[in-house]
């Protein structure tokens, strides 16, 4: 991932989850890392990573 992919990321996570937004990634970060799926692929910010689901 580029830095311009992990910034449109980060960016529209704070877009949708306001404040709540650092909390929602490290709580999605634990679960990867729990589940043994995170890795330094492609970005997982579009809906399929159930941040796109909820709202601010």
């Amino acid at each position: 991932m580029i830095d311009r992919e992990t910034w449109g990321c980060a960016n529209q996570l704070l877009r949708q989850h306001g404040g709540n937004a650092l909390s929602l990634a490290s709580r999605r970060a634990a679960e990867l890392l729990a589940e043994g799926t995170a890795t330094a692929t492609k970005p997982s910010c579009a809906s399929s990573s159930g941040f796109a689901s909820s709202s601010a």
